[in-house]
């Protein structure tokens, strides 16, 4: 888990919910979310920004290897029996999961998909709606 960070989850009937708070700035000699560069202060919610483009994902590998020629031997076996690993080469052969649609291709880093995080003032604050279709 990163350093100073706090987290909460919660289930309901449909869903769940999550909170994470990360530290923004350097702790104990930790560092935050900002504590990279001076101009980062522009990203501070405290500061006045509204929204950040974020990804939340996990990619997990069904085995480990620098045998490159393992792949070949086992990913088509895994793949016939769990349909959603991505493929069967050594490029592909891994689960990804995200928390927003992240488009038609293959990978994860894309920040163009990423989706909004919304700072809110107060909870009355109207929510951020899809910018392409409000």
């Amino acid at each position: 888990m990163y350093p100073n960070m706090k987290t909460a989850t919660s289930s309901f009937a449909g869903g769940w919910t999550v909170e994470i708070a990360f530290p923004l700035r350097e702790k104990n000699g930790i560092g935050g979310l900002l504590s990279g560069r001076e101009d980062w202060e522009r990203f501070d919610p405290n500061l006045g920004t509204r929204y950040w483009l974020v990804d939340f994902s996990r990619a997990e590998h069904p085995f480990f290897t620098s045998n490159a020629s393992l792949f070949a031997q086992l990913c088509p076996s895994i793949q016939a029996s769990q349909p959603t690993l991505l493929g069967a080469d050594q490029w592909s052969c891994y689960w990804e999961w995200v928390w927003q649609a992240v488009g038609g291709h293959r990978y994860m880093l894309n920040p163009g998909t990423f989706g909004f995080l919304q700072f809110a003032t107060k909870s009355s604050e109207s929510l951020c709606g899809n910018i392409e279709f409000p």
